[in-house]
């Protein structure tokens, strides 16, 4: 259902509300601000801390097998069985470094948001408004599938739409465990292997190789111009365990990809007619609306394409690794 209390103006429309919820003046003036909004915050310390950690991860660039066990006094297999990492001067030092500025962080976001409470009294009214309208269990406020905007969706409309993509079969399959640490440990292995053959530099093994991985996370945006609001289903991979590994090949496909027949975007588009003014009345364009594209791409005929064109006899593009292992790569990467 469509709340008609959403403003009627010339600008381009910003907030769709779908939701059964009334939306006061107030309420709208804020949302109309969009997601973007700058208004003051508090820091959610829990949520930093883990992603410094990940940072140290990155920036240290320690492999697990080359822990220095000769500067702990207990017994290296038991150090190995209870994953002890022991750390060298300049790892320590890198770890107090980052320890001080996420504290200095802390300090000046606390700081910051002292000030702008003392001088933005209506923005302590609009965090206000933000927070009441999250603590309604019966709506979702997320952003349109394009553009930008907010929009407003009764939770469980939602959720039901979302189920009803996962529930092809063709497509989805549940699972009775998450196999996330079991996918991260597999890929290590190939990753070691093609390390100690000489197919991958350590520079490029530390940047795939998966530290603390997390599983993807599924979420729809929906598509506000169509009838019923349907939802477009959205992967974040970012984290997961193979999301390093699909921008590591990313960047080997791509001189591939490249096609006179395909458009990036509508800059494109308007790029191609302007080129092309001089095509007769008699010429027609026609637009074909694709369905869950990415769903319906088939997997292992796609891996086979790729790989076809990337070792072919003659191809100027074939890639360092040999074929066995750029297909495990890929296989890795899409599922």
């Amino acid at each position: 259902m469509i709340n008609t209390t959403v403003k009627n103006t010339t600008e381009p429309k910003i907030l769709w509300n779908f939701s059964n919820r009334n939306l006061t003046e107030e309420e709208l003036c804020v949302l109309e601000k969009g997601m973007s909004y700058n208004r003051s915050c508090t820091i959610n310390r829990p949520k930093v801390i883990p992603n410094v950690e990940y940072l140290f991860h990155q920036a240290s660039k320690i492999p697990k097998e080359s822990i220095d066990f000769k500067k702990c006094d207990e017994d290296p297999d038991d150090i190995a069985n209870k994953e002890i990492r022991v750390l060298e001067q300049k790892q320590l030092s890198l770890a107090a470094d980052l320890k001080n500025a996420t504290e200095k962080f802390f300090q000046h976001v606390q700081m910051s948001i002292k000030l702008r409470k003392n001088k933005n009294l209506n923005g302590n009214n609009d965090d206000k408004i933000l927070l009441n309208l999250s603590k309604d269990p019966s709506i979702l406020i997320t952003k349109p599938d394009k553009g930008r905007g907010v929009v407003i969706l009764d939770r469980n409309d939602y959720i039901e739409k979302l189920e009803n993509i996962l529930s092809d079969n063709k497509k989805f399959k549940l699972l009775n465990e998450d196999p996330t640490i079991s996918r991260e440990n597999a890929l290590t292995t190939v990753l070691r292997q093609m390390k100690n053959e000489e197919y991958l530099t350590q520079q490029e093994y530390r940047y795939i190789k998966p530290v603390d991985s997390v599983p993807a996370r599924l979420y729809g945006l929906p598509k506000v111009h169509k009838n019923n609001v349907p939802l477009r289903s959205m992967v974040s991979c970012i984290k997961s365990y193979n999301y390093k590994l699909g921008k590591f090949l990313a960047n080997i496909i791509k001189p591939i990809r490249d096609s006179p027949y395909s458009l990036k975007n509508i800059n494109d588009f308007l790029k191609f007619i302007q080129q092309n003014s001089h095509l007769s009345k008699n010429n027609k364009m026609i637009s074909f609306d694709l369905q869950s594209l990415f769903t319906n791409i088939p997997v292992r005929e796609t891996i086979e394409i790729i790989c076809n064109k990337l070792y072919c006899t003659d191809s100027k593009l074939r890639p360092f690794i040999p074929e066995d292992y750029f297909r495990k790569l890929l296989e890795f990467a899409t599922t």
